[in-house]
């Protein structure tokens, strides 16, 4: 935990402290003002949509209504980082790893890039994947300690309900949780009604409130925000699957500039006079990334094999990371991930029901958010920190081998 503070903070100080670059930063911090200046939330942001209220109300929170101060935002999200670094380390030992292999996994979420470089900017990954892991943990223990069991699927519910507040997306971890349930507790559907009563209360509990009063505010149901049509059109625009096929940077940049200055606001102004509200808009973005769709279907299938690749690619995007940066993140990022995916084939000869969920906590999310924008980071929350666990595990497992290579090790022993 200390490693990850130490540093996170030198790259924050190299990054500049009060220094925002990532697109959205300016938009959650004023959403976080609005919240404290007015005490309401505020129904409206840069695009057209309103944001998710998770890291708006963390921001607001931690640094007690003051969200102009970017550099106590930035050490709040550090802090963040740094709780996910133990609960990396009590998942390890929830998957029966021994110490050093949770040491390792934990230490691979220290120093892990996509987390380094999001806590240096303003973003939604440090609170989102804290919140994940901590539903992955409690998930796992839930099945390992049955004195605590409807304790631990209280708190996973609890912790995918604030989730889903932060990053939409993370609803998956609701049905997610479920199967979980089912292939790692040996008990089978024996007591599976009181677990998942437990884990889908405080699932609801955390996000009705919000839900309802959302909704209200939107003209019609939402479970979080209205962001979805907008974010489905947008990825699945014919331009921006054009622009994706350039070969020429300089293009692609043009090209993506002119969306973003031309292209996208006519298209909003076009849905704000067919629809009066953000319920109407979201489902008028929905229609026409529908009709995009169906007048190229190759079009739209090539852009989501690209998406397919975006989002598994090892290293942080190189348009908007110096290079030095980028050839980090694939120092460790590479071997994460391929070490990984060896380490779940291990874990699968051993345990075969907690090899399916977690491939399962790697799958759905990325399938699921296929067709809207995808970039690298939005598998951040759902797979590093299992992904850096499977890894330290099998890393440690063929160290031993090494050390002793007489000695046997079972596939219990990773």
């Amino acid at each position: 935990m200390l490693i990850a503070v130490v540093v996170r903070l030198a790259a924050i100080a190299l990054y500049g402290p009060s220094t925002l670059r990532f697109g959205d930063a300016v938009s959650y911090l004023d959403t976080a003002s609005d919240l404290c200046r007015t005490g309401h939330y505020s129904w409206q942001s840069n695009l057209p949509f309103f944001r998710a209220p998770g890291l708006p109300f963390f921001i607001a929170l931690a640094t007690g209504c003051g969200p102009d101060r970017v550099p106590a935002v930035k050490v709040a999200l550090v802090a963040l980082d740094a709780a996910t670094v133990a609960v990396a380390y009590a998942l390890a030992r929830g998957l029966s790893f021994g110490t050093p292999a949770a040491l390792a996994g934990a230490a691979l979420v220290a120093i892990h890039p996509f987390f380094v470089q999001s806590s240096a900017d303003v973003t939604t990954e440090p609170l989102a994947t804290l919140l994940v892991a901590i539903w992955l943990a409690a998930v796992v223990w839930a099945a390992r300690d049955g004195s605590r069991r409807l304790v631990l699927w209280s708190a996973a519910g609890a912790a995918a309900g604030f989730a889903a507040l932060t990053r939409p997306a993370a609803i998956l971890c609701v049905p997610l949780g479920i199967a979980g349930r089912l292939l790692l507790d040996r008990r089978g559907p024996r007591g599976l009604a009181a677990d998942a009563a437990c884990f889908a209360a405080a699932a609801a509990i955390v996000v009705a409130p919000w839900s309802i009063v959302a909704s209200r505010a939107a003209g019609g149901f939402v479970l979080v925000n209205d962001a979805g049509g907008y974010a489905l059109w947008r990825g699945m625009h014919p331009m921006l699957a054009r622009a994706t096929e350039e070969r020429d940077p300089a293009r692609f940049l043009a090209e993506s500039d002119r969306f973003e200055r031309e292209v996208s606001p006519h298209a909003a102004a076009d849905v704000d006079r067919r629809a009066s509200t953000p319920r109407a808009r979201s489902d008028e973005w929905t229609r026409l990334a529908i009709e995009d769709a169906k007048a190229e279907p190759w079009l739209a299938a090539r852009y989501l094999v690209r998406k397919a690749r975006v989002y598994w690619r090892p290293w942080v995007d190189r348009s908007i990371s110096p290079g030095w940066l980028v050839a980090a993140s694939a120092a460790v990022l590479v071997p994460v991930l391929l070490g990984g995916l060896l380490g779940l084939a291990r874990l699968a000869r051993a345990d075969r029901g907690a090899a399916v969920f977690l491939a399962l906590v790697l799958m759905v999310p990325w399938i699921a958010q296929l067709p809207y924008q995808v970039m690298s980071r939005f598998r951040v929350p759902f797979s590093e920190v299992p992904l850096c666990v499977l890894a330290a595990a099998y890393g440690w497992s063929l160290w031993e081998r090494a050390r002793s290579p007489a000695r046997r090790t079972g596939p219990g022993r990773m």
